[in-house]
Parts: structure tokens; C-alpha cells; sequence
């Protein structure tokens, strides 16, 4: 065998028409490796398609001083959506005036299955994503008009299901991992508004699931909430959210949750 096929073969390449050929893009011409230049930058935040998210019962844990999850029902000036749709349009239409007040909260909804008939599959400029058959309409419209406007976003985590059978096996896993009951509560939600299906992550045009900024390399590849705050896309979604039935949770610039009348849940 050849020097070049010996090469080759440790390396796991299969023959091509010019050489020896590797999905990395690494081409052997003479026995001599050309290394090609990917065409995309790891760095790139992802829009059209932001990363999808692990299954919902292996959905990643913030660790503390990184993003806190929210609780159902913090920071909320109401007790509960409205009972019934307003007007004769779509329900969304006329709900709310503002993009930061109402919240979700499980007690007024439910917590939802996976199997759950009334959660349906999210795509628009996303990866596969469940979320409550009445989000697709509204959540589509508000990415459309955003994109019109020239921001692209997409949702990087939907519906999840809670994985505790009860509360006290949720209160030994905090004391486990955080030390404390009170301390894992403010990491991870026993309620959260994720469970009902009517929440989601964004992610794209500076938009993105972090409290802190990401760094990799020593260079900021996602910025954290404070400054998410100052971008355009940010900027334009609490102008406009609310005409699509959907309230920012305050301290996160990429959390919305759709405030859907209880009689259509």
C-alpha cells in the first residue's frame, strides 16, 4: 500500500475523483493534505435557525450567576389572563397594551406532557420546537413583522416538561446541587412557564438565553441581558410583542410568553 493510502486510511478519508476526500473538508492531492477554509465562522449567531434544544427532560440547568430560570407568576401586575378572547378577531388582537406585565403562570393553565394533543410543531426560521397549537399563529405573525423590520429570530426553546413527580423530589434535587431549597429556586423553576407551552427563547440579531456574556476565545460571541436590552431587535419587540398577545419576563430580553385567554387553552 502507498504511503498516500496508508495516510488515508488512518485518518478514515474515502477515495474522490481528484484524491482522497474527508467530510471535514481535508483533501489529499499527492500525499499532500490542502486543509479547506470552512465557509462559516463558529462565532456566527445563529437566526434563520438558532441551536436546537436538548429533549425537554434533559433541558440544560443555569448554573448560578449565568441565567436564572423564571418562575411562573414573578413579576406580574395581573392575576391571570383574561377568561375570554376580546373582539371578533384573532384572540391576540386587542389583548394587551404593553409588552412587559401579564405572565404565565401553571396554576392558571397546566403543566402539559410531551404526549399532550394540544401541543404542535414550531418551524417558522426555527428548529422543531413544541409549543401550544394556539402560540403558532400569533408567534409566526410577531417573527414575520420582525424580519419585515430586519431582524431575524427564532426560538431556541419552547414547550418542557416538568420532570419531577413531586415537590419534594424537585426540593432534594436543589438541596443536592445548590445547597438549599431557596438558593436551587432561584436556577430552576418548579413552575415554569414552559411547562404550559405558551413561552419560548429567542435567539438572533443580538438576541440570546444568557444573563452574562458568553465568551469563546476571549471574545464575546453572545452578550448578556443588560446590553441585549440596548439592541434594535430588542428595542422593536417590546414596541410590537404585545400586539401578538405576548409579555416579556422583565429581566429576560429573549423570554415571551403568550398570554392566552383561559377558555381557549
Amino acid at each position: 500500500m502507498s504511503r498516500t493510502r496508508t495516510l488515508a486510511a488512518r485518518l478514515g478519508l474515502t477515495r474522490g475523483r481528484t484524491g482522497f476526500v474527508v467530510a471535514a473538508g481535508v483533501t489529499l492531492l499527492g500525499g499532500a493534505a490542502v486543509v479547506v477554509a470552512s465557509m462559516f465562522n463558529d462565532e456566527d449567531e445563529p437566526e434563520a435557525e438558532p441551536a436546537s434544544e436538548p429533549e425537554p427532560a434533559g433541558e440544560p440547568e443555569p448554573e448560578p450567576g449565568e441565567t436564572p430560570e423564571p418562575e411562573d407568576g414573578e413579576d406580574s401586575d395581573t392575576d391571570g389572563p383574561d377568561d375570554v378572547p376580546t373582539g371578533d378577531g384573532p384572540w391576540w388582537q386587542g389583548l394587551l397594551t404593553k409588552s412587559i406585565g401579564r405572565r404565565v403562570r401553571v396554576k392558571d393553565y397546566a403543566a402539559l406532557p410531551a404526549d399532550d394533543p394540544r401541543l404542535a410543531t414550531f418551524t417558522f426560521q426555527s428548529a422543531p420546537k413544541q409549543l401550544h397549537g394556539q402560540v403558532i399563529e400569533p408567534l409566526t405573525q410577531l417573527l414575520k413583522a420582525a424580519k419585515a423590520a430586519g431582524f431575524v429570530l427564532g426560538v431556541s426553546s419552547g414547550h418542557r416538561v416538568r420532570r419531577w413527580a413531586t415537590y419534594d423530589d424537585y426540593a432534594k434535587e436543589m438541596i443536592a446541587k445548590y445547597g438549599s431549597l431557596a438558593e436551587g429556586k432561584k436556577w430552576v423553576a418548579w413552575d415554569s412557564p414552559h411547562f404550559t407551552g405558551l413561552a419560548v427563547d429567542l435567539a438572533g440579531a443580538g438576541i440570546w438565553p444568557t444573563s452574562k456574556d458568553i465568551l469563546k476565545d476571549g471574545k464575546v460571541v453572545h452578550e448578556g441581558a443588560a446590553k441585549q436590552k440596548e439592541t434594535p431587535a430588542y428595542k422593536w419587540l417590546l414596541a410590537n410583542a404585545y400586539k401578538y398577545g405576548a409579555n416579556f419576563y422583565a429581566p429576560e430580553p429573549w423570554h415571551l410568553e403568550f398570554i392566552l385567554p383561559k377558555s381557549l387553552f
